[in-house]
């Protein structure tokens, strides 16, 4: 990794790991989840993703998927629902992918602004039984099944593995790590706004 790659990580926002000081903000998360169930949370965290104002510089909550009960992770209902959540705020802005831990996501850790993080325990520690069942832009129609679909089809298509591989493709014609990760982004905004072309389109 070059020194601008370097600089970017420690000029951009601030990484928060689960840790024990935080694992009372995952248990709640985790409760919230199996309260709501897959489908609702699901569709909870969605409507965040695209409500939420994503910051650039604001600080990201990296979240391990729970793979051992040595390691603090994150079960897998409410993990493949965040997984959802980063590619939608990366579609939104592309930018982000100059932050190592958005780019180097994967099946076993995501990554999401912290903001949104706390939008969602803000909603664990209220009331969770005044949570309608329609609270999502999926399911009051603010969000076309389409695009619902699409938000999906970022994880099946693995959009992750799509990315680390243009952005390598681009090092190897010569680029450099900065200039690939531009090369990158500016190729992910083309497709974002061709996406909303489509949209208004139909």
């Amino acid at each position: 990794m070059d020194s601008a790659i370097e600089l970017s990580e420690k000029m951009v926002g601030n990484l928060i790991a689960l840790t024990r000081d935080n694992l009372h903000e995952l248990e709640a998360i985790e409760r919230l989840a199996s309260f709501l169930g897959t489908d609702r949370f699901g569709a909870l965290a969605l409507q965040l993703a695209y409500e939420y104002p994503v910051k650039i510089e604001e600080p990201y909550q990296s979240i391990s998927k729970l793979r051992h009960s040595s390691i603090i992770g994150m079960s897998d209902v409410p993990f493949e629902s965040l997984r959802v959540v980063c590619e939608v705020v990366i579609n939104r802005a592309p930018e982000l992918l100059r932050i190592l831990s958005y780019r180097y996501r994967h099946e076993n850790r995501t990554t999401v602004p912290h903001g949104l993080w706390l939008a969602l325990l803000d909603r664990a520690r209220g009331d969770i039984s005044l949570i309608e069942p329609s609270s999502s832009r999926a399911v009051d129609g603010r969000l076309s099944p389409d695009v619902f679909a699409t938000c999906h089809d970022l994880i099946a298509k693995n959009q992750a593995m799509l990315d680390q591989d243009f952005f390598l493709a681009r090092k190897r014609e010569g680029l450099s790590a900065s200039e690939a990760v531009e090369s990158l982004i500016a190729h992910r905004q083309v497709a974002h706004d061709n996406g909303k072309d489509a949209e208004l389109n139909k």
